[in-house]
This record gives C-alpha cells, structure tokens and sequence, in this order.
C-alpha cells in the first residue's frame, strides 16, 4: 500500500455514482466491461474487475456508505487501468484484516497482488481508495 503517495483523484475519470446498496455490484462490473472492454485483454479484465468488486464491496461493508466509482482508461503509454472508490468513512482499510468477520479480510490481499499500486487518500467527509492494474491491450485482429 502506498500511504504516503501524493497521488490525486485522476481528472478524466468515468464516473459511476452509487446508490445505497450492495445490489449494485453486478452494474458497476457490467459498466466497467463496457467500458474497458475495447482495449483491456480479456485476462486483465478479469483481474480489474475483481479489484473493483472487491474495492466497491470493501466501501459498502468497511466504509459505512459507497459514494463513486471512477474508472480511468489505460493509455498506451502507461497500460495501467486507474480504479477510484470514495466512501463515507475515513478508518484506512487494512491489509489481510477485517473488522466484520475472522474468515474475511482477503479482499485487499487480492487488490495488492493485482495492483501495481494501490492506497488512499483522505477527502472531506470520508475517502478514495485506489488502485493501478496494469492492463495489456487487446490484442490486434486481421
């Protein structure tokens, strides 16, 4: 985790808002296929759709009320897929430990080994969670 990282919320993001409510995970993957799904390869959409279930999922359990999602497509000098998560809680997530059950707790386990990078950052009112998956392009046809 990358604490101390000056990084920013990223200008140029896709935005998805969410309302209350875990139900809306399925939507917000079928959002982000659609889309990433024009230049992420099939096995790197697999890992940043699993960051984002598990970064929104962590914001609706953890950070008391999901707020937004923000979504930032890789450019073909970085490859790397930006995922921004805001929530209403400002208790920092914590790696391989969880505060709702012993048997949970792996979720930003699986964020870390995915990720190139990942952290938070404090906002009025709660915070962003973030993370960078390296995301190969889709590969070329004919």
């Amino acid at each position: 985790m990358n604490d101390d990282d000056d990084r920013r919320p990223v200008a140029g993001a896709e935005v998805r808002v969410l309302a209350d409510g875990r139900d809306q995970l399925v939507e917000v993957r079928r959002w982000v296929e659609r889309l990433l799904g024009d230049v992420v390869d099939p096995q790197a959409m697999g890992d940043v759709l699993l960051v984002v279930t598990e970064l929104v999922s962590n914001a609706y359990d953890h950070g008391r009320r999901a707020l937004e999602v923000r979504v930032v497509r890789p450019s073909w000098r970085t490859r790397r897929v930006r995922v921004e998560v805001d929530d209403t809680s400002s208790e920092l997530p914590v790696l391989g430990r969880s505060r709702i059950a012993d048997s949970r707790g792996m979720g930003l386990v699986l964020v870390n080994a995915l990720s190139a990078a990942w952290g938070t950052l404090p906002r009025p009112g709660g915070k962003t969670v973030w993370a960078d998956i390296t995301a190969p392009a889709v590969a070329a046809t004919g």
